[in-house]
């Protein structure tokens, strides 16, 4: 939305920028019509004309059209010029992107696996992986907002479709492309179509299989097979991608395929066996069977596939891999591999050792490791190629030292940028995340580790670390500089100490990081249910391009003075769960304050950046001051009996509440103005009752609009999910602000029925 007004108010002087104030809310409607596409809203900026600018709203906000043909023809053109401004490699990838269901998210390292297997990738040529090429494709796009991230995926590793880019998408594709979403007619089966995509519905097997110039098959819809049902008449099929469907009628008959090259079945529910002859079919390049529930073990002869370059096992009953598993030495990604110790005590991380090729890696089961068995065979040191590692332990309890000495030899390749730990159960995270130069490392996730009461030392010396996660440790206790700078040596320092802290300060000088974390963006402290005291001075510089924060589920009284005088580009902050907390004040820069369950919060305080706050359940805040660029506010809580009063010397623009229907129902009433006069200052109010029951839910919306414009209000009632709107100016016996420009007993209507509804609803 800030993005929408700030293009629009940019092509208008100063005498109109007044007017741009008073479309806030048609501007949020209209931003809800473009979904963020930026091309919607730089086109929609475009079309917006300084004369009729507020009509010119209204217009494109009840324009149906938008509803039966999509958005307006400028914005296929802009679509148009951006496709056509790609270069070949990228518009084939594009258009292969809508072969996706609407809505579903789209997972880089599938996308770019299909590529390849359609060949729009080249496999030789080049000193790059395919994969990594493929990255690079996808990047691209991104760049380009053909494809959009999505909201929290720090990596971009997921995106999704824009409708109307999907829709321009499949126009162009429509003679090779047969997509069959909700209800769409499944007869003509005469055209050759190529690909073939199933979504929400299910379809009849006899009819896929009479499009026998199949080359990818693209199911996450049901699909009605017989007994009899086979792939024989499918051969020249290259991609399955079957999704969330039983499909074991039709695995045995797999062998038809000898072209295929990708094979998905992830959450298929009765795949309990992949076929034992797999190993014959030596064009697979993708298998993946994510969250097969069934799937306990792997064919013997999977280890013939010499092309194999992605296998996910994860999600699944799979304990052991196939004797001689390193002989897949193609591999790029590797996920759900099974660290275990078998009868002769080998260890089989040890077959990690050949695949020099890997990516991405995730290995579980880490706690089955034994204290004879090392774990050094994987050679994680030695991979050049690998970005991304995953190390698990599976269960909630084990041996603290025996999981030390396992995670301590599994050092990774500095080559790594993205790394998550999950279930440790040491003491102290391993030393190589204290000493080695990960120099390329970019996010960082610790979670579940049950016994760890510290974090490494020095961690703000890595220098290109931009996200940091810690997640349910509950045996820290305090965080302390050592994060940022490492301790130094002393006499009573005992030698296991000395001999870390002496790789810690050999780590730190070459790295020669000047201020503790450079580039880190994004920093998440969640379940730290023991965490007390976090000290950073406010002399000792760190973090100074964090813009996210968030904290929740600790013991935290107060905030370091060194988070409010050095992190000056932190923009969006979040705080839950915390109950100590009494005050957040001096946070100069942050602009979206979100707070939830801190039952003793009493201040907020100092942050004249801050445009949007949302509060709930802070029952005992009072002070709400010094927040002069505060314009949008949240407020819920189903125990708040009144307003706050800090409420009547805020000056917003907006205000949603979501509070009992008893205190709606009060504000609603000439007779209570007290309770009204504390909000009746305020432009746009949205008001919303919900409590009693589930099903009961009452929503308000009042639109106050200056003398200087056309009168416009309006009232919406939610009861059992039904939304009935009103056109005409409706107030529920409301004492309206004085600068309406039409008379107030014009205003003192309430349609039919209205009143009755309230007294229904409070019984």
């Amino acid at each position: 939305m800030v993005k929408l007004l700030q293009i629009i108010s940019n092509k208008k002087d100063e005498r109109e920028k007044q007017e741009v104030d008073g479309l806030q809310v048609i501007g949020n409607k209209i931003l809800e019509k473009c979904d963020g596409l930026p091309l919607a809203i730089k086109v929609l900026a475009g079309e917006s004309q300084p004369k009729k600018a507020r009509n010119n709203w209204e217009h494109m906000l009840e324009n149906k059209t938008w509803l039966k043909e999509g958005l307006p023809e400028e914005l296929n053109r802009s679509i148009y010029l951006s496709f056509n401004d790609l270069p070949l490699h990228l518009k084939q990838c594009f258009l292969y992107c809508s072969i996706f269901p609407e809505g579903q998210a789209i997972k880089c390292d599938k996308l770019v696996q299909m590529w390849i297997a359609e060949g729009f990738i080249p496999s030789d040529g080049s000193s790059k992986l395919p994969e990594a090429l493929g990255q690079e494709y996808y990047m691209e796009l991104v760049a380009r907002n053909l494809l959009e991230p999505i909201d929290g995926n720090f990596d971009e590793s997921r995106c999704a479709m824009h409708t109307v880019f999907r829709s321009f998408a499949q126009y162009l594709v429509k003679d090779e492309t047969l997509l069959l979403d909700e209800g769409e007619n499944t007869s003509d089966s005469t055209q050759k179509f190529r690909r073939l995509s199933v979504s929400s519905k299910e379809v009849e097997y006899s009819y896929i299989q009479k499009h026998k110039s199949l080359r990818a098959l693209v199911s996450t819809g049901g699909i009605i097979l017989n007994s009899s049902d086979s792939f024989s008449s499918l051969e020249r099929l290259r991609i399955l991608h079957v999704n969330n469907t039983k499909i074991s009628t039709l695995l045995g008959s797999l062998y038809h395929l000898k072209l295929l090259k990708y094979l998905d079945l992830s959450n298929s529910t009765d795949v309990s066996a992949l076929p034992h002859y797999i190993g014959k079919m030596k064009c697979l390049q993708y298998i993946c069977v994510h969250g097969c529930k069934m799937l306990k073990q792997l064919p013997e002869s999977i280890v013939n596939l010499k092309n194999l370059r992605f296998l996910d096992i994860s999600d699944t009953e799979v304990k052991e891999v196939p004797k001689e598993f390193g002989r897949l030495n193609n591999l790029v990604t590797l996920k759900g591999f099974p660290a275990y110790t078998d009868d002769t005590g080998k260890c089989t991380l040890e077959e990690l050792e050949h695949l020099s090729k890997l990516m991405h890696l995730a290995v579980q089961g880490l706690q089955n490791i034994s204290s004879s068995c090392s774990s050094t065979g994987a050679k994680l040191s030695d991979k050049t190629h690998l970005i991304s590692l995953w190390l698990r332990c599976n269960t909630s309890e084990g041996n603290e030292l025996q999981s030390q000495d396992a995670f301590d030899n599994l050092c990774p390749s500095p080559s790594v940028e993205h790394l998550t730990m999950t279930g440790y159960f040491g003491f102290r995270l391993p030393i190589w995340l204290m000493s080695t130069t990960l120099e390329h490392l970019r996010m960082l996730k610790l979670e579940n580790l049950p016994s760890c009461k510290e974090l490494p030392y020095s961690l703000g010396q890595l220098p290109n670390l931009e996200s940091l996660c810690v997640q349910h440790a509950r045996c820290i206790r305090r965080i302390g500089e050592e994060l940022f700078v490492p301790w130094t040596l002393d006499d009573d320092t005992d030698e296991d100490d000395r001999s870390i802290r002496t790789l810690i300060e050999q780590y730190n000088r070459s790295m020669d990081v000047c201020t503790p974390f450079p580039k880190l963006i994004k920093l998440v402290f969640h379940g730290l249910v023991g965490w007390e005291k976090w000290d950073w001075e406010e002399q000792l510089e760190a973090m100074r391009d964090l813009k996210n924060l968030k904290i929740s589920r600790c013991r935290l009284s107060h905030l370091p003075p060194g988070l409010y005088c050095q992190a000056t580009a932190l923009r969006v902050m979040t705080i839950k769960n915390i109950k100590e907390l009494r005050s957040v004040e001096n946070f100069s820069s942050v602009v979206e304050l979100y707070l939830h369950s801190i039952s003793n919060l009493e201040r907020i305080a100092n942050l004249p950046s801050m445009k949007m706050l949302r509060i709930s359940k802070c029952p005992k805040l009072k002070v709400l001051e010094e927040v002069e660029a505060l314009s949008s506010m949240e407020l819920k809580d189903y125990e708040m009996r009144t307003l706050p009063e800090y409420m009547q010397n805020v000056q917003l623009r907006q205000l949603k509440i979501d509070c009992t229907l008893k205190l709606l129902f009060m504000i609603s009433q000439r007779d209570a103005a007290l309770e009204w006069e504390k909000i009746s200052h305020i432009q746009n109010i949205e008001a919303y009752a919900d409590g009693f029951d589930d099903n009961k839910k009452l929503h308000i919306a009042l639109r106050y609009i200056l003398a200087s414009m056309a009168p416009l209000q309006t009232l919406q009632v939610r009861q059992n999910k039904k939304i009935i709107t009103t056109n005409m100016l409706l107030v529920l016996n409301f004492q309206l602000p004085s600068n309406l420009r039409t008379k107030v007993n014009h205003l003192h209507y309430c349609a039919p029925g209205m009143y009755d509804l309230f007294d229904h609803l409070l019984r």
